[in-house]
């Protein structure tokens, strides 16, 4: 999987999970990729992380079962759990542990974010690759 590959897995996962609660998302996606480490070779490798907002909160109650059953479809080991106010669902790839999304849902906000999955890359690299696409686009 290319660096770009794995950036694309994160975004459609992410939004994915928006889909399915319900409310105005506010996107914080870092178009910069991060260091991670290889699980197989504990090498430096490449990955994405993105971020997204909503203003009003809720309960995890009503899309539990369908955020867990798109993650686990993605290759994520999914656990619910209490975080302060927060209702929280992390799941996390066992074979790519850099690879993860979180849910959580509070009385007034909510939040989803991850990584994508680490893949062999520089991110020194691939910033560079990212800039040159942001130039030809602007």
């Amino acid at each position: 999987m290319s660096a770009q590959e794995a950036q694309a897995v994160l975004v459609a996962l992410l939004d994915a999970t928006q889909a399915l609660v319900a409310g105005e998302w506010e996107n914080h996606d870092s178009p910069s990729p991060v260091e991670c480490t290889l699980d197989e070779t504990f090498g430096v490798g490449v990955a994405f992380t993105g971020r997204r907002t909503l203003d009003v909160g809720g309960s995890l109650d009503p899309v539990v079962a369908a955020v867990s059953e798109l993650w686990r479809s993605a290759g994520l080991e999914v656990g619910r759990s209490t975080i302060g106010n927060f209702d929280t669902l992390l799941g996390v790839d066992p074979h790519n542990r850099a690879f993860f999304a979180e849910l959580q849902l509070g009385a007034r906000t909510g939040v989803v974010r991850g990584q994508s999955p680490c893949v062999p890359g520089n991110a020194w690299d691939e910033l560079q690759r990212v800039k040159q696409q942001a130039g030809a686009t602007a």
